[in-house]
């Protein structure tokens, strides 16, 4: 019998890539800057292996959005309420803005970037939206004002997380669906600003290892395995929760790039 991946398995693989990648960025990031700005031929090796080890935990957190926006279809796919789901995620914007404002900026207002929590209710609005049109052909359509908006309000990842989501939705009753949003995710990442990885003579977009997501979504069988209100809040208090303690540490570390 093959394993399979419940959802909350699904949750916790996108929780504990994206906490790995954010501790790439609040703690290793700025020790390597320190060892960088130190200088010595020691410390000048050390920053090598630091900003490699940055390299490698922001190419692990690459897994994290492409689950949440294939967690976020589903959710508004089977919950029993979408104002109950759309209030979560609002509540868990506005908790999480100050300390997303806190890693990325190291101040209590930062208008440049939104968090990743207002990607994702844009896009639940943008799906409930797209569950009203019948057609298609005009779907992409509708995508494409949300797409807009994403940019205009600077949320994390802006048109493209919004494609992102879209591209979930409209493949789900697709026979070759897997093949199509690897595929698709491919192309969309190829479009994104994104730190170049070189292997050789050969060069990718750090944002294409998103696409190897599909190995854990491609699995996903659907089974909640438990229906505990905290265990539900628990997933969505991780994101701020996990925001705030990075900082809390990285307060005397310099600051790096954005998340």
């Amino acid at each position: 019998m093959k394993k399979r991946i419940s959802q909350e398995g699904l949750k916790l693989i996108a929780c504990l890539t994206m906490l790995i990648d954010h501790i790439g960025y609040a703690i290793v990031y700025p020790m390597y800057l320190r060892a960088q700005v130190t200088g010595g031929l020691e410390l000048t090796e050390n920053a090598q292996l630091l900003y490699t080890l940055y390299l490698v935990m922001k190419s692990i957190g690459r897994l994290s959005f492409p689950i949440f926006c294939f967690l976020l279809v589903e959710g508004v796919r089977h919950t029993r309420s979408r104002k109950k789901y759309g209030l979560r995620l609002l509540f868990a914007a506005l908790l999480s803005e100050i300390p997303f404002n806190l890693v990325v900026s190291g101040s209590l207002v930062w208008r440049y970037r939104q968090s990743v929590m207002l990607t994702l209710l844009l896009g639940l609005i943008m799906l409930i939206v797209l569950e009203k049109c019948g057609s298609l052909s005009w779907k992409p359509v509708i995508v494409l004002p949300f797409a807009v908006a994403a940019e205009l309000l600077h949320v994390d990842y802006g048109w493209s997380g919004l494609v992102l989501i879209a591209l979930f939705s409209f493949s789900s009753q697709m026979y070759n669906r897997n093949l199509i949003r690897f595929c698709g995710m491919l192309v969309l990442f190829h479009y994104m600003p994104s730190t170049p990885l070189s292997f050789g003579s050969v060069s990718i977009p750090l944002q294409a290892l998103g696409a190897l997501s599909m190995l854990f979504i491609a699995v996903y069988d659907g089974r909640k395995v438990t229906n505990s209100k905290f265990a539900q809040w628990a997933f969505y208090l991780f994101y701020p929760g996990h925001l705030l303690l990075l900082w809390g540490v990285s307060i005397l570390l310099p600051r790096g790039l954005p998340l």
